[in-house]
């Protein structure tokens, strides 16, 4: 039996979490999917969306992804609720809450090395990890929070964000079966 085209798509919120997935998670997909699109849907309506969810489902082969982060939520499960109620057509689609924002996963993948060579404290912890506290932690030096992004992907490591973070602990193990991916991704890290 012939194995279809595999395509996915994940669904993110916007630019910092295109820039996070498309450096980190795509890369780590590739072997399963022979097509991954990272797909921004912030800026989108809902009708657009929805058109764009159900043709997804028409596709053979084709799985999907919708990435949001916790916001003012109470709890992930809420937060999953509130996307279902607000686009019904993501009920079948795996939804995986970021715990609290994007920031915190990008916070998350920093080790000792990493810490010392962008001039940060570590952080043992980064489930409460807001876009302001994230803006805290950025050097003088560095102009941006986009910068300060861009500067942390070249020292990320996926085994250090996953004992970091729960969410990005959950998605890893979810999706990218992080207990062979540990090894292959950070063997020559020595954060």
């Amino acid at each position: 039996m012939k194995v279809p085209y595999r395509r996915l798509y994940v669904f993110v919120e916007g630019p910092d979490d295109v820039r996070f997935f498309e450096r980190i998670v795509k890369p780590r997909l590739e072997e399963e999917y022979d097509h991954i699109d990272i797909v921004p849907y912030a800026e989108e309506t809902h009708r657009k969306l929805r058109s764009f969810l159900l043709s997804v489902r028409q596709i053979e082969g084709a799985d999907a992804i919708w990435v949001c982060d916790k916001d003012r939520a109470r709890c992930v499960t809420e937060r999953k609720q509130k996307v279902k109620e607000s686009l019904p057509a993501v009920d079948d689609i795996p939804i995986v809450v970021v715990v609290t924002k994007i920031e915190s996963w990008y916070l998350a993948g920093v080790g000792p090395k990493g810490n010392r060579a962008l001039g940060i404290k570590n952080q043992p912890s980064t489930d409460a990890i807001t876009k302001a506290k994230f803006s805290s932690f950025r050097p003088r030096k560095i102009k941006t929070n986009r910068d300060f992004m861009l500067a942390i992907l070249e020292h990320f490591r996926i085994e250090t964000a996953q004992q970091k973070n729960r969410s990005f602990r959950y998605f890893c193990h979810k999706f990218l079966h992080s207990d062979t991916l540990s090894s292959k991704c950070d063997a020559t890290d020595s954060n």
